[in-house]
């Protein structure tokens, strides 16, 4: 359980909160994503969440223990994933794994469990000076498990991966969403987010803007499928679509137009000579449209409530 009461943190010689009365809850294993622009508070929640940060006023209760009231229980059942996390440069992969074990008074002969389970076993004995960005983020992420927390939050974990370190890294996360832990993600990664959360909150500028399961919130804003149209370049084409103010990317030698389906036949009567087209995808309306879709509904509420 993950309940958010009315929280205010105000930073010394800050004079807008960094989390401004914001509430919400899960009381479920749903894994959730916490998204926002940087410097929305997103961080500052996890760090409160997991006692490491005092705040002003309201609550925050993970499994029923106040992070004001009961900071010490808070900390044995949540782990914190940051890439902020200082590990010593010169020591190994086993040394740092077997460090930690200690540290959570964990016996050392469980070292080959969790070395294998974090698949760092190609790399345990290269120190962590020598290792690439998807290698640390593995060792930080086993790091952050040893204890088995009840709830896991996880601050940008995807940043920095290549395509097959994010794969790897999506795998562990999601044996550790089976095994019933909870997971709290904050990501700008959306695509790699999508795969693991069923609920999202998002945050803007200290306040929760939007929260819910993703498939009532897609529902609400974008309940319409998506077309992506390959087709070929031609200066033909980008009037067109200048002129209507079509959503589009370059990818090689092609234009990607993305519009809602029910606007296929007419698109494709006024472009016409569909020799130009390479391809038709139907696309299910992703995280990062949703998330878009959120921000631009409430920068609309504001600019009205202004007029």
């Amino acid at each position: 359980m993950y309940e958010v009461s009315n929280v205010n943190k105000i930073y010394h010689k800050m004079s807008i909160p960094a989390l401004n009365n914001i509430s919400f809850s899960s009381n479920n294993n749903n894994a959730i994503g916490i998204l926002g622009s940087n410097g929305a508070g997103k961080t500052t929640l996890f760090m409160a969440s997991n006692a490491l940060l005092s705040i002003n006023s309201g609550d925050i209760l993970i499994n029923n223990y106040s992070v004001r009231k009961e900071p010490n229980k808070v900390k044995q059942c949540t782990g914190l994933f940051t890439d902020k996390l200082v590990l010593y440069p010169v020591l190994t992969v086993k040394e740092i794994i077997k460090y930690f074990l200690g540290i959570y008074g964990i016996s050392s002969s469980k070292y080959e469990y969790w070395r294998d389970w974090g698949g760092v076993k190609e790399f345990e004995n290269r120190q962590v000076k020598h290792l690439s960005t998807g290698m640390l983020k593995k060792v930080m992420l086993l790091i952050s498990v040893i204890s088995k927390p009840k709830v896991l939050f996880l601050d940008e974990p995807f940043s920095g991966l290549d395509p097959v370190a994010k794969s790897d890294f999506l795998l562990l996360l999601k044996s550790l969403k089976e095994e019933k832990m909870k997971l709290i993600i904050s990501s700008h990664d959306l695509t790699e987010t999508q795969v693991i959360v069923n609920e999202v909150v998002i945050i803007e500028k200290g306040k929760v803007i939007e929260s819910g399961e993703v498939n009532n919130l897609i529902k609400k804003y974008n309940g319409k499928k998506m077309i992506s149209l390959y087709i070929n370049y031609t200066p033909e084409i980008m009037d067109y679509i200048n002129k209507n103010n079509v959503e589009y990317k370059f990818s090689n030698d092609l234009i990607i137009m993305t519009f809602e389906a029910e606007h296929l036949n007419r698109i494709l009567s006024e472009i016409g000579d569909t020799e130009k087209f390479v391809d038709i995808v139907t696309k299910e309306v992703s995280l990062d449209i949703l998330y878009n879709e959120v921000r631009k509904n409430a920068i609309h509420n504001v600019n009205e409530k202004r007029n």
